[in-house]
């Protein structure tokens, strides 16, 4: 190879090297390969207010068997991953945990498992997704929620 196409060739090398690089470091929250989950229910609420977005508390419980099938399919699907991550301040909470998430699952009535309470952006409640969904129907039943809230968020 000529010297000149060597150097040519190293530089263009450096350069992709460092796209990559790049590329790697500012990836967009919609490349995440997992949901950004939060364990503190108040200081998510208030960075939900401060980020414009909504806030999503998955409460669950160590024995259910549908909470385990929802984190396994649809938590882990990546367009949920994208969805939740751009438009959701998520937490999850576990409703026995005799604090927080217990506190949380009595408040808001959570009766069966597992069960996403949904905030607006000003952290208001605007009601519940109670129990197992395939990733696509679980979209659609959150953006449902979010776009026509219940007059009685507690059902």
């Amino acid at each position: 190879m000529h010297p000149l196409q060597m150097r040519f060739a190293r530089a263009v090398s450096s350069a992709l090297v460092i796209l990559g690089l790049t590329a790697a470091i500012s990836l967009p929250v919609a490349w995440a390969d997992s949901i950004t989950w939060a364990h503190d229910v108040d200081k998510s609420l208030d960075g939900a207010k401060q980020s414009q977005k909504y806030v999503l508390a998955d409460v669950y419980t160590d024995w259910c068997h549908w909470c385990k099938k929802l984190d396994q399919d649809t938590f882990s699907d990546s367009n949920m991953i994208n969805y939740l991550n751009s438009k959701f301040v998520c937490i999850k909470v576990n409703a026995e945990d005799h604090g927080e998430g217990s506190k949380l699952a009595r408040k808001y009535r959570v009766n069966g498992f597992p069960c996403a309470l949904v905030f607006d952006q000003t952290g208001k409640f605007i009601g519940k997704v109670s129990g197992y969904y395939p990733p696509s129907d679980y979209q659609k039943a959150v953006t449902s929620l979010i776009e026509s809230p219940p007059a009685d968020p507690y059902q």
